[in-house]
């Protein structure tokens, strides 16, 4: 029964994994319209409600490829590097194991067991911390939170039934190791006050968990203004231009009134009525993000090259929808952004200071009706 118990506990955990690598390679991948065509389904739920749509979007830049930051523009390298190298340790400890297991040597203490108890929670932690900086939605760090709270108590049921089965001297490698870090940190023994048993302790559990949800959410908002601090945006009381690339102030406002200054691009954006609010993106003009309502490039996702033209840039024009009934202008229309819908599609040649072609929005957006990064 113990036994059955912990491979449905490790098929949880799995699972888990699974569904953010899922989505990771369906969103840049040619199948992604038909994995959101079931997918999407549960982030539609989500984005229906005014009380849940924050918890579809993500706290770091997704689309956006330069900042002012050297830490935005290497997260996903660093998540990357994160969530390899924790599921190879993973891999190492799993080797470990069923090779003892195998050869009939009993308890696994050598190896990275020798300094860890559980080197295969703290690897799927770090792997999955990985994965949360490469797909940072809230729904995401939620969850994440929820696996390090079950890696815990996973932990705490795999040393009881090492216990039983190898008595005293597991319980004294138990004494010189630490449970998921080289260092031993006794939690137990500094929680001595925290109920043992019964309605209590788990009321208890819940306000620690939840507690450490909300630090994690707050931390995950002030990412979010300190990214949007560091993005090269230009503000007007109802708009926001998000480049996608480094641009001086000057340069994206030139890029900007260049585009504005065409009265069949300018009547479409206006013609929209005084209380619309717009997010529109700037990017050279050869780059294509496939979460950007635009034009696409057939079998592309996401096409970012270096040493692109810095006087072609193109401009989406986008309608917002909010996520509050309130007036909301500058950086508020970015944070309470919900969804966009597409105006029209702009290239500007900054040398001959002209607009050199106005595009029709696609009729078919790739990821319409899917809660989708803004930035």
């Amino acid at each position: 029964m113990e036994k059955a118990e912990g491979k449905k506990r490790w098929w949880v955990v799995l699972v888990f994994y699974f569904l953010i690598a899922f989505e990771i390679f369906y969103m840049v991948s040619p199948f992604a319209l038909y994995y959101y065509s079931v997918y999407g389904k549960g982030l539609d739920l989500l984005n229906s409600s005014l009380v849940t749509k924050w918890l579809a979007s993500f706290f770091l830049p997704h689309i956006v490829v330069e900042t002012k930051s050297h830490w935005l523009d290497m997260h996903n390298y660093i998540g990357g590097i994160l969530a390899a190298a924790g599921f190879l340790v993973f891999l190492c400890g799993a080797a470990q194991i069923y090779y003892h297991k195998f050869t009939g040597r009993g308890a696994v203490t050598g190896g990275i067991y020798n300094h860890i108890r559980h080197p295969q929670y703290a690897a799927l932690a770090v792997s999955g911390f990985g994965m949360l900086l490469l797909w940072p939605r809230y729904l995401v760090l939620i969850t994440y939170t929820a696996m390090l709270f079950a890696y815990y108590f996973l932990a705490r049921a795999e040393e009881r039934e090492c216990l039983a089965k190898f008595g005293e001297s597991y319980n004294d490698y138990k004494g010189r190791t630490g449970m998921f870090l080289p260092v031993r940190i006794n939690l137990p023994d500094r929680l001595r006050s925290f109920p043992k048993s019964g309605a209590l302790r788990y009321l208890s559990l819940a306000a620690v968990f939840l507690t450490v949800t909300a630090a994690g959410i707050g931390a995950a908002n002030w990412q979010k203004n300190y990214a949007l601090d560091n993005m090269y945006i230009l503000y007007a009381r109802d708009s926001a231009y998000i480049s996608l690339s480094e641009v001086e102030s000057g340069q994206l406002r030139r890029i900007t009134d260049l585009a504005l200054s065409d009265e069949s691009v300018r009547s479409r954006v206006i013609k929209k009525g005084p209380d619309s609010r717009f997010i529109s993106y700037v990017l050279p003009a050869d780059w294509y993000v496939a979460e950007i309502p635009m034009n696409d490039i057939e079998g592309r996702g996401h096409y970012s090259p270096g040493g692109y033209n810095r006087s072609l840039y193109k401009i989406v024009f986008t309608r917002t929808e909010l996520n509050t009934q309130e007036d909301v202008q500058g950086k508020e229309i970015i944070l309470r952004a919900s969804g966009l819908t597409p105006l029209v599609e702009v290239t500007v040649d900054l040398e001959s200071n002209k607009v050199t072609e106005i595009k029709d929005t696609p009729e078919r957006i790739r990821y319409e009706n899917v809660p989708t990064p803004v930035f």
